[in-house]
């Protein structure tokens, strides 16, 4: 057997991702099991942890991304996967979208490879604001900016633990970013507006008629 090369791992890797069809990317487990299978049919004998170190090199290069969306609850089973979702997978970057990673600020670089690191089952790709803050300043970033946003990466939110609300960073989903979901999602916005409108409308109506009911 061959010595594991990261380079032809690296190639083998892009090579995988490159037929994905399904523009949510492949899922981690397959992504690591499709390589060692590939890199035995070449005679090299590779392990985990040379995989692994493969994919981070790409992730860190921002030639791949590391993504999350759900998955059938038969593959879930099938890979052995702890539930709920959703969860991780890896997807190639296409040239532009490379080059909109690599000219981020090293501070949200560094954010996006904070939450790649979150694992906790139904809350992968999360983090409490403040506790992302902490380990940036940890990292040396002195000037970290309030409530970071990344188009179609990295978007706030909040939660509560007891009864404190916790503002979080999250990676957004892939099936998130599609033109159909940020429709959906600007209807069910829309309606929202709408039923605001509705009460706003009716406070207003009530108002005047209890104004004209003192007034007689």
């Amino acid at each position: 057997m061959a010595d594991c090369s990261i380079e032809t791992l690296q190639r083998l890797l892009r090579e995988i991702l490159e037929k994905d069809e399904s523009n949510l990317g492949v899922p981690l487990k397959i992504a690591e099991k499709e390589l060692l299978s590939k890199a035995r049919e070449r005679g090299m004998e590779c392990s985990s942890e040379m995989v692994e170190k493969a994919i981070q090199t790409l992730l860190d290069d921002w030639t791949i991304d590391k993504t999350l969306a759900p998955l059938p609850s038969e593959l879930e089973e099938e890979l052995n996967l702890e539930p709920p979702g959703p969860f991780w997978r890896l997807k190639i970057l296409t040239s532009e979208e490379q080059e909109n990673y690599r000219s981020l600020s090293p501070v949200k670089k560094a954010l996006i490879r904070i939450l790649r690191e979150r694992n906790e089952p139904g809350k992968r790709g999360e983090i409490p604001i403040k506790e992302a803050e902490a380990i940036l300043s940890v990292q040396g970033f002195e000037e970290i900016p309030q409530y970071m946003w990344v188009k179609d990466t990295v978007k706030t939110s909040f939660g509560y633990e007891g009864e404190e609300v916790v503002d979080y960073y999250f990676l957004v989903q892939e099936h998130m970013k599609t033109d159909e979901f940020k429709k959906y999602e600007e209807e069910m916005l829309d309606k929202h507006r709408e039923k605001q409108r509705w009460r706003i409308d009716l406070m207003e109506d009530s108002e005047e008629k209890a104004k004209k009911e003192d007034g007689n």
